[in-house]
């Protein structure tokens, strides 16, 4: 009997620290994901920001080029600038750009420039939007990343 009532509460020992054992890896484990998440979050919104950013000064900037709103050649060289070091200079698409920027700088009165380079932008900033949306996403990680569609020049 006696060997019977030690050997319950030695059970009942072994359960209470199970017990609070896995409530203490649970937390942990909590505190963990909580922790991750917040990061994610936070980088997330700070690269969003900074997207928004982006596109709002590469619209700006772009608008002023295809509307001759600038007043000599260095602030037109200024803006093909601004852009072409806004663009990736590895990827197809931007080196389009930069191609439409050259014929620009070359005569700025290229009305068929200036087109392509509206419509090459305006993919950029649509495949811009679409993959921070993507990003946002709370299953983006189980998303594919799809590339621009081609545009011929």
């Amino acid at each position: 009997m006696l060997f019977d009532t030690i050997l319950d509460k030695l059970i009942s020992m072994q359960v209470l620290i199970a017990l609070i054992s896995s409530t203490v890896i649970s937390a942990i484990i909590t505190s963990i994901v909580v922790k991750i998440n917040h990061d994610r979050n936070l980088r997330l919104k700070y690269i969003t920001e900074e997207r928004q950013k982006w596109r709002g000064q590469i619209k700006e900037n772009v608008s002023l080029l295809v509307s001759n709103s600038y007043q000599d050649d260095k602030e037109l060289k200024r803006l093909v600038a601004y852009i072409l070091l806004s663009i990736n200079p590895n990827d197809e698409e931007d080196m389009k750009i930069a191609g439409c920027l050259n014929d620009i700088l070359i005569n700025s009165k290229d009305e068929n420039a200036k087109n392509k380079l509206i419509e090459l932008i305006q993919q950029l900033l649509k495949h811009d939007w679409e993959r921070a949306k993507r990003e946002a996403s709370t299953f983006s990680s189980f998303r594919k990343e799809y590339g621009r569609k081609k545009v011929s020049i």
